[in-house]
Order: C-alpha cells, then structure tokens, then sequence
C-alpha cells in the first residue's frame, strides 16, 4: 500500500523524497563511522562520495545512492556553498572533528522547503 502511494506521486517528488532518504542515510553512515572512531568524523577531503572513498572503505557506508536527478550516477560531494541537484556537501568542523554539518541539494535552487535549493541538511555540533 505504501509502495502504491509512493509510486503515485509525480515523478519530480519522489525524487526530492528519495534525495532527502539519502541525506538521512549519509547521518547514520557518518555516525557508524564515527563510533569506530572515537567520536571522530571522517576528515572532509576524504568523503568524495565514490566506491573508494573513506566512508565505503571503511564500512560505514557499502555504496552511495543514484542520484534520483542523474539517472546512472552516484551522488558526490560537492563544494559546500555550490549548488548540484541531487548531490550533497559534507564538511567537518575543522575546529572539532566530532562536529560536521551536510546538505544534500534539491532539483532546482528554488525547490526545497525553504526555497534555498536544499532538502535535507543536518548538522551535528554537539
């Protein structure tokens, strides 16, 4: 039934929920993470959000999600600041590495709720 309604929605919003699962999905990889680390999140030049980065060497994450707006392409990390549909941008606190903020981008830069271009962003800053 939850699949149906899902599969209902018009393409663009299922994309934008899939973009935002992801953004979820990228929270908990960085605290599996960062529980084999000591508190420790992963530095920001080394999360570049292909097969070999640190998060999937690691085994925090085994492979990052399609980005729902490029079909056939993984999501990366890009400059935070940019924008890039369907990508995200993580950064680690330089000051305190057990702090780190990340967004992930929605399909145009007034889309989101907000109208900032962003759907999902988190920031972990104990």
């Amino acid at each position: 039934m939850l699949l149906a309604w899902f599969h209902a929605m018009p393409a663009p919003q299922r994309a934008d929920r899939r973009a935002a699962a992801a953004g979820r999905a990228l929270v908990l990889a960085m605290d599996r993470y960062a529980s084999a680390h000591s508190g420790v999140y992963p530095p920001t030049d080394d999360i570049s959000g292909g097969a070999g980065d640190l998060l999937t060497r690691s085994g925090g994450f085994s492979f990052y999600p399609d980005n729902p707006y490029h079909p056939g392409r993984k999501m990366n990390n890009v400059p935070s600041g940019g924008f890039s549909p369907g990508d995200f941008s993580y950064m680690r606190n330089p000051d305190k590495t057990y702090a780190f903020s990340l967004v992930v981008y929605a399909r145009t830069p007034h889309a989101g709720a907000q109208g900032d271009g962003i759907l999902f962003r988190h920031q972990q800053n104990p």
